[in-house]
């Protein structure tokens, strides 16, 4: 082993010290090439895991690591790696990773190793292909053609088959290796699947499509940063691969990084302006972003480029709700049932803009049409449930919820959606339990009344208007954002009008298709499931959730607070909750004439509720638990608390209005719901 460090100087200070120095601290121990190994595969994986630096520096002390040692020993022992490069991709890989992460000189030397072993290829790269006669590369295209066979009639244990004899013929055909990581990766084997991959780029460096889907595969598997490496090397060899591009901005977005997400859904149109996906996607992280009005520009490039995408038809109406425009929201979502009759999340978006409009009868009834397709769809069962309660129903809304949160437990907004109506209810009723599948049924049943009226009265001509006069609109602020990308061909296209066949397809009246899968009633299969579901619902398990009115409340609002929602897990979700609670004491003290235990109650819960951390991502949640604490603090007299609270929340409503990504109506929304900071 390498010394790196020459012994320390020792400074002779005896006369000018009062008292002995303490003698210095032992150094770090030397560990072998072996353990070295081992602890940094070991700090590879964390890493892979998504840990932070500051948690890899505790890491790298309890084991007792020191980081410019370890640098030096990787720079030194990583050169019998680069030796052998096609072996140690995936050890590249999460080098990279490291990098990103790290800094000093183990970000340098992780940095160069990864991208010294990227760029080593194989001395001999697939010989064998090269070397074969004509009639082993008919052989081995039989097999190959026999393998996109099966696979496309989604035969993938055959197609497996296949394609384990073709590599066991040909062990270093790169295409092979690949097909056989597609095919595992379908069938639910994802870590095999990366290995197929990796073989293939073994034979193959520069084998995009060996990359692409290898990143993709990390993808499905939550290892976000090792697919945005994976895709990054595909894009290496084949930048203008624009599913490539697309499928970069969608993992860039799942981290998170919003704006990096958009540059690369704008690089996909770049090279291919007709990528609905891309437009779709683009227009989802917009709307993560705020930015509302540039998300329903994009959905509109998606369904100019393919009229029947369902999909952008349904997120356009989502983001039309969100502005106010309720009724072109039901329109948009009409739009996308008469492609796709089951669609059960445009039947859930139709039902909300419904409720918002008030048309609460009809928006249950979609619901339940969602429901009707797909039974364990938590969001609608906990739209239903919201709707359940407006109309004054609230044990049908408990059990509503309760469904939801049979699928899905800790789903916040559902344990505070059923501690409302728990609130509300005016007793428990356990003839509601007993007559929910029927009930239910009965629902899907009278679904042909509420609903076919609706879909038959729709003016199509007033759809066409609507959408050609908001397509209209986005082309200016388009073309300013695509002005700087060099893409003339996609300026082009974004100033071409859409296809007769939009026009034709939106004047189309409903299918018959659609009004039958209305008219089907709920299918036996579904009623026997749900009379199943009702054994587990929440309250079987916790009969404090049986109480109604304050304390039935409480009991669901903390039925999950740090057990399935938890601070580290669901910092919004915790927050909120607690957040909720102290309203729930605060108003309960409103009603009491002794409510200062029950304000104290309320003062400890959004004390707690201000725990959650303090990034932008929650700082409108943070704004609304200062707000109610000042008003608490008031109520029992603590001024100075009051005024100091007072000066935090301005403070951090200054800095919300200051920041540039806000738009003018959010900030405007914000400054209407914060008038407590002007007084």
């Amino acid at each position: 082993m390498l010394q790196f460090f020459s012994k320390p100087c020792r400074w002779i200070k005896g006369k000018f010290l009062s008292k002995p120095l303490p003698p210095p601290p032992p150094p770090p121990p030397e560990f072998s090439d072996l353990e070295y190994e081992n602890l940094l595969l070991e700090l590879l994986e964390e890493v892979a895991q998504g840990i932070s630096w500051g948690k890899i520096e505790g890491f790298l002390i309890a084991k007792n690591i020191n980081k410019k040692r370890l640098a030096r020993w990787l720079q030194e022992f990583g050169k019998r790696w680069l030796a052998q490069p096609e072996l140690h991709q995936e050890l590249a890989q999460r080098l990279l990773l490291l990098a990103e992460i790290a800094t000093g000189e183990l970000e340098t030397v992780a940095r160069v190793l990864a991208e010294g072993l990227l760029m080593s290829q194989p001395s001999e790269v697939n010989t064998e292909y090269v070397s074969r006669n004509e009639q082993e590369l008919a052989d081995l295209q039989a097999l190959l053609d026999k393998f996109i066979e099966q696979y496309q009639r989604q035969d993938y244990q055959g197609a497996l088959d296949t394609v384990n004899l073709a590599i066991e013929r040909y062990p270093n055909d790169y295409i092979a290796w690949n097909d056989r990581g597609a095919v595992l990766s379908d069938l639910g084997r994802k870590k095999e699947a990366i290995d197929s991959y990796n073989q293939a780029l073994k034979f193959k460096y520069d084998y995009y499509l060996a990359w692409y889907n290898r990143g993709s595969t990390l993808s499905d598997l939550g290892r976000k940063k090792e697919a945005i490496a994976s895709y990054n090397q595909a894009l290496k060899f084949k930048y203008d691969y624009y599913i490539v591009w697309n499928s970069l901005g969608t993992a860039l977005s799942d981290l998170g990084r919003k704006e990096e997400a958009i540059d690369s859904y704008n690089q996909a149109l770049k090279f291919k302006y007709d990528d609905y996906v891309a437009w779709n996607n683009r227009g989802n992280v917009l709307l993560d972003l705020g930015r509302k009005e540039e998300a329903i520009d994009s959905y509109n490039q998606a369904l100019k480029f393919k009229y029947d995408y369902y999909v952008a038809w349904r997120n356009r109406g989502i983001v039309l709700s969100d502005l106010g425009r309720k009724k072109e929201a039901i329109d948009s979502c009409q739009q996308a049932l008469k492609f796709k009759h089951d669609y059960y999340a445009a039947w859930n978006s139709l039902g909300t803009a419904l409720s918002d409009l008030g048309r609460k009868k009809e928006a249950i009834a979609s619901y339940n049409q969602a429901l009707k397709f797909k039974y364990d769809y938590y969001l609608a069962w906990y739209n239903r449930g919201s709707t359940l309660l407006d109309l004054q129903k609230e044990e049908e809304a408990i059990l509503s919820c309760d469904q939801a949160l049979k699928f899905k437990y800790d789903y916040y907004n559902d344990w505070i959606g059923r501690g409302v109506a728990a609130e509300k209810s005016p007793g428990y009723n356990p003839f509601q339990q007993q007559q929910f599948v029927e009930l239910f049924r009965l629902e899907v049943s009278n679904a042909p009344q509420i609903l076919i009226p609706i879909l038959k009265s729709t003016n199509s001509e007033q759809i066409l208007n609507q959408f050609q006069n908001s397509l209209n609109n986005s082309t200016e602020l388009l073309l300013n954002t695509f002005a700087n990308l060099d893409a003339p061909e996609l300026i082009t296209q974004i100033q071409k009008p859409p296809s007769p066949e939009l026009s034709q397809v939106i004047l189309k009246s409903p299918p018959p298709e659609l009004f039958n899968f209305i008219q089907q009633p709920l299918s036996e299969e579904v009623a026997t499931q749900l009379a199943q579901d009702l054994f587990s619902h929440p309250p079987r398990f916790n009969p404090q959730l049986n109480q109604r009115g304050y304390e039935g409340a409480i009991a669901s609002f903390q039925a999950e607070l740090d057990k399935a929602i938890r601070l580290e897990t669901h910092p919004e979700g915790w927050g909120k909750l607690h957040h909720t609670i102290g309203k729930e004491h605060y108003f309960q003290g409103r009603k009491n004439t002794k409510p200062y235990s029950f304000w104290r109650k309320a003062e400890t819960s959004y004390k707690t509720a201000l725990k959650i951390p303090e990034s932008s991502q929650f700082e409108e949640l943070r704004l609304e638990i200062i707000q109610d604490l000042i008003r608490v603090s008031i109520d029992l007299g603590e001024v100075e608390q009051a005024q100091e609270l007072q000066r935090i929340g301005t403070s951090l409503l200054q800095r919300i209005l200051a920041d540039s990504k806000r738009t003018e109506r959010q900030k405007q929304k914000l400054a209407l719901k914060s008038s407590i900071f002007d007084q």
